[in-house]
């Protein structure tokens, strides 16, 4: 796995880390970001969450579930297929 290591510290990320930092404040730095990936995928693990747990960086705390209802003005009758739309369209 070292040779992830040497392979992403390698790489030039001075255009992308410049503009990372710009967007505001990060969690993790971009470049440990980057090597999860190939060893994810060395490992045969391709989940995020399995990543994060074989990196130790999950950990299950408290879990809510928000059972919200929220009324939407959609329908089946109001949805448009292409050629509703195509149709009316045509209409107007």
């Amino acid at each position: 796995m070292f040779f992830v290591d040497d392979l992403v510290a390698g790489l030039y990320m001075g255009a992308f880390e410049a503009r990372y930092d710009a967007l505001g404040e990060r969690a993790y730095p971009p470049r440990m970001l980057l090597k999860l990936w190939p060893f994810g995928a060395i490992a045969g693990v391709y989940s995020g969450r399995e990543i994060a747990r074989a990196s130790g960086l999950a950990k299950l705390g408290r879990v809510a579930i928000d059972g919200t209802k929220i009324r939407a003005n959609t329908s089946r009758s109001k949805t448009m297929s292409r050629k509703r739309m195509t149709e009316a369209e045509a209409q107007l």
